[in-house]
């Protein structure tokens, strides 16, 4: 592929996320130029700037297709529901030019933090130690790694909420985000068993501490999300 071509591959760095067919942006306008677009750096991108468009992609499809958004986040990942779903969100109309290879499933964590900034960005933090208790086996979908995951980010949400909000309202790879995991590495290690090693990296912790603490905030409000009703 040409270096001149903006193209990139966006993935969460784990093993079981497997690489989908390009999405590439529409030749003609559409009326969903009024959303902010993603723009791909010029040439073959590296990681960081690979996943600060692929946020930018989520973004902005969070924003003008918020419903088949929630619908693909109401069901278990890598499941045939979310491979369905997926198809029905995904549009090259929020890419500004040039293509963009992922899973996805790699979607989910942009989604939680656009959703999260759109809906509680302005209002003031609550403490979700006490927030109604989530059952993570369905987001875990078929790989109890990923549901022990997300229990796992569960615990440092509820331990400091402030300091995960502010990672989520940080840009990605960026000194904020630094100070935010920085401050989060303490709630990290309490919830860390004696012996135990975490060794997922900071963009998927991103990632599922975005989605706990949406939904985590959506069910102290009183309306949580699909998968967390009783």
């Amino acid at each position: 592929m040409a270096a001149t071509r903006k193209t990139i591959l966006a993935s969460l760095v784990l093993a079981f996320i497997s690489p989908a067919p390009a999405v590439a942006a529409p030749d003609t306008g559409h009326i969903i130029q009024r959303y902010d677009r993603a723009e791909l750096p010029e040439g073959e991108a590296d990681q960081v700037e690979g996943m600060r468009a692929l946020y930018d992609f989520g973004a902005c499809l969070a924003k003008a297709r918020r419903r088949q958004v929630e619908r693909f986040l109401a069901v278990a990942p890598f499941s045939g529901a979310a491979h369905d779903a997926g198809k029905q969100v995904v549009s090259g109309e929020c890419l500004n030019g040039g293509e963009m290879r992922f899973s996805p499933e790699a979607l989910r964590g942009p989604f939680y933090q656009a959703l999260y900034r759109r809906r509680f960005g302005d209002r003031a933090m609550p403490d979700l130690k006490d927030a109604p208790q989530l059952d993570f086996s369905v987001a875990g979908g078929a790989n109890p790694v990923a549901a022990n995951l997300r229990r796992f980010a569960d615990c440092v949400v509820r331990g400091d909420s402030w300091s995960a909000r502010s990672l989520v309202m940080s840009e990605f790879a960026t000194e904020a985000e630094r100070e935010a995991f920085k401050a989060l590495s303490p709630a990290m290690a309490s919830c860390i068993a004696p012996g135990d090693k975490l060794s997922f990296k900071p963009v998927l912790l991103r990632a599922v501490f975005a989605e706990v603490l949406y939904r985590l905030a959506s069910a102290s409000s009183g309306s949580p999300m699909p998968m967390d009703r009783k």
